[in-house]
């Protein structure tokens, strides 16, 4: 059987490269996206064990929104929880 040419077979290496480097990708993205879910998944429990606890009294509503108060930044966040805009705070200009 006749060997391939250098070009060839660079060519033939670098294209099995592309496939791979692309397979890579897609199971890094997979990851990523497995990932999103659990942290979401995550975040969903947590809110929903803080609202039972508030329905069950064991947990002051009043003290939630005050935390939600202080940790919410963006104005879209905010209004899920019924709490005003952030005040907008203008920079010195110098």
């Amino acid at each position: 059987m006749p060997r391939a040419n250098p070009q060839e077979r660079r060519r033939k290496l670098e294209e099995k490269q592309a496939r791979i480097k692309a397979e890579l990708q897609r199971l890094n993205a997979r990851e990523q996206q497995a990932e999103r879910k659990r942290d979401t998944r995550r975040k969903i429990l947590l809110g929903a064990r803080v609202l039972d606890r508030i329905a069950r009294g064991e947990l002051a509503e009043a003290e939630v929104k005050a935390d939600m108060e202080r940790f919410l930044e963006r104005d879209r966040d905010r209004a899920l929880f019924d709490l005003p805009p952030r005040a907008v705070q203008s920079t010195p200009s110098g």
